[in-house]
């Protein structure tokens, strides 16, 4: 399946869902996960990755905001993430029928260092916004239209964060570990993630 396609499913879905956060509310959402009769049945052959053309890598208002693993291409780390945690999160999947996961990222803003180094622990979020669709391995046939998957998370900030680090385990590893839990959850492989939870935005 070509992204512009699912792009443009996508359009249709955004234009009349809300799937910002709104306020202080966050969550980790998606209406309900994937039926287990269906994706028992599936292997993963592929995880594609992309970010919609419409999110902002730069300026004020963007989308895209990720300032871990020092300088870089921004858009290349935030899909490497996303596809590492996607495929950890779907590895459960040993059915019979090869499937392709399309993921299209619409939001991935993780706060500042100046907020990360904030004495505060209420503040800071990953605020984190995708689809997922599946695709047959073999025909490229859509299988599963596009779902928004809302992944917020609570960032660390102050003396937990500081205490992370001291462990080795920094935001990279936290934010990767949460979205392939969602990412499981939501196909029917494990736990279910969602929640809501109040916090200052960054």
């Amino acid at each position: 399946m070509k992204f512009p396609l699912v792009f443009a499913v996508l359009a249709c879905i955004l234009s009349t869902s809300q799937v910002s956060a709104q306020g202080s509310l966050w969550r980790t959402y998606y209406k309900h996960p994937i039926s287990t009769f269906e994706t028992n049945r599936w292997s993963v052959a592929q995880v594609n990755v992309a970010i919609h053309p419409s999110a902002r890598v730069k300026g004020g208002t963007a989308n895209i905001v990720w300032h871990g693993e020092g300088s870089g291409n921004t858009a290349a780390k935030v899909i490497s993430l996303v596809e590492t945690a996607t495929k950890l999160g779907s590895q459960k999947l040993r059915g019979r029928r090869a499937v392709n996961l399309e993921i299209v990222i619409h939001d991935f803003k993780s706060p500042t260092p100046r907020v990360r180094r904030m004495q505060r622990t209420d503040v800071g979020v990953h605020h984190i916004n995708f689809s997922i669709s599946v695709v047959d391995g073999k025909s490229g046939n859509l299988l599963l239209a596009p779902i928004i998957i809302e992944g917020d998370l609570e960032a660390l900030t102050g003396r937990f964060a500081k205490a992370h680090e001291e462990q080795r385990q920094g935001q990279h590893a936290r934010v990767s570990q949460h979205l392939a839990s969602v990412v499981q959850g939501f196909l029917g492989q494990g736990p279910d993630p969602r929640r809501s939870f109040k916090r200052f935005a960054n």
